[in-house]
């Protein structure tokens, strides 16, 4: 079972995701979107999920405008289809945060001919974590998720909550250089995270792992810390 993120638990509003497909993969594209679920992202697949008797075409133009991420389910079939060409230049056009994957040799091209592409393994847990990771920092609800937690760990007032807080806070893997410095000032001011066992280790990798994107005072500071 895949690990659960906590945008939803904090934001109580989900990640909102359109996922462009060809008819002939509306099967994976639908598997796509079940294994998303844990993680509390609401995936609208396209054609897929609308209602007898609606006017497909409308529908399709207002759930691009409304999703935080436009996801791409790049295939043969998807080249070869009159309408997902449509999509991506709507979604283009209104300049939503466009994420290919690949899922035969199929390469971007037209509007996303600029943008990398991975294949993504369903069965590899690690490649739909990457894949949140990605929908998260692209996304102002999902930097405002992480931003939250890193104030909830600043304020951690016992080393127990100092360790659940940076468990889910380090469940993502993505962070802005911005955000390493407010980690790191969490660490440097809270004692209670240093003293986490957990929570202590977590910042101190990343810290070290990112030195180079850290403020040069809070590297003196830590240099400091660590004598």
């Amino acid at each position: 079972m895949y690990h659960h993120l906590h945008t939803i638990d904090i934001l109580k509003i989900p990640i909102e995701v359109f996922l462009s497909h060809a008819d002939g993969d509306k099967r994976l594209a639908r598997k796509i979107a079940n294994f998303l679920k844990p993680y509390d992202i609401r995936v609208f697949v396209a054609h897929d999920d609308i209602d007898a008797g609606d006017n497909w075409e409308e529908v399709l133009v207002k759930k691009i405008h409304e999703c935080d991420v436009f996801l791409i389910l790049l295939s043969e079939n998807f080249h070869k289809a009159h309408y997902t060409d449509h999509e991506v230049g709507i979604a283009r056009g209104l300049n939503k945060p466009v994420i290919p994957m690949r899922i035969d040799s199929t390469e971007p091209y037209g509007f996303i001919s600029k943008t990398q592409a991975r294949k993504i393994d369903l069965e590899d847990e690690a490649e739909i974590k990457k894949l949140v990771d990605k929908m998260t920092s692209l996304t102002e609800k999902g930097r405002s998720a992480i931003d939250k937690l890193i104030k909830e760990l600043r304020d951690a007032g016992n080393f127990y909550q100092a360790n659940s807080i940076s468990g889910e806070l380090f469940s993502y893997s993505k962070f802005s250089d911005k955000q390493i410095n407010d980690i790191a000032e969490a660490y440097l001011d809270n004692n209670q995270i240093r003293g986490g066992f957990k929570a202590g280790s977590r910042c101190e990798d990343l810290l070290k792992e990112n030195w180079k994107k850290l403020d040069r005072g809070i590297q003196r500071d830590l240099e400091s810390m660590w004598e």
